[in-house]
């Protein structure tokens, strides 16, 4: 991705959050870190704060823009959902076994996945695609 495209990018990911309820949000998003091959984007609010991570891959340009869209807004639902995750994290720990709450927790965040792209498929069409610069095919007058 070029600069044009990540101030693009950033930008969608901003007017997203706003129309999302989530204005009150600071958002860092960050390009082919720790992201896994199967993963298109992911969400790492901080504890106490509303403020998150949000990670992608660099090639989102060539990617299908509905599913950008999507991805944008499963992301962006993970903050609405950070404390009762962070809840079932911190907190229901000190109420079972470590064996009980481990097969709990693993159950909690599939469903949750789940539920959060149920929901990311049902609103994202309501929200605008991407709409990329467009490319430049040299510098100067007349090209």
């Amino acid at each position: 991705m070029n600069a044009r495209e990540r101030k693009a990018f950033g930008e969608y990911v901003r007017w997203c959050a706003d129309a999302f309820g989530l204005r009150n949000w600071t958002f860092h998003v960050k390009y082919d870190v720790d992201i896994e091959d199967d993963e298109y984007g992911r969400c790492e609010p901080t504890f106490g704060r509303k403020v998150a991570n949000l990670y992608f891959h660099s090639d989102l340009p060539e990617m299908d823009r509905d599913v950008l869209r999507h991805t944008v807004i499963h992301e962006l639902l993970h903050c609405h959902h950070a404390q009762v995750q962070e809840f079932m994290r911190t907190d229901m720990v000190k109420h079972f076994s470590q064996a009980a709450y481990d097969l709990m927790f693993s159950a909690f965040v599939t469903m949750h996945e789940y539920a959060i792209d149920g929901v990311a498929s049902a609103i994202d069409r309501h929200f605008p695609l991407i709409q990329w610069p467009e490319k430049t095919k040299g510098r100067g007058k007349g090209k």
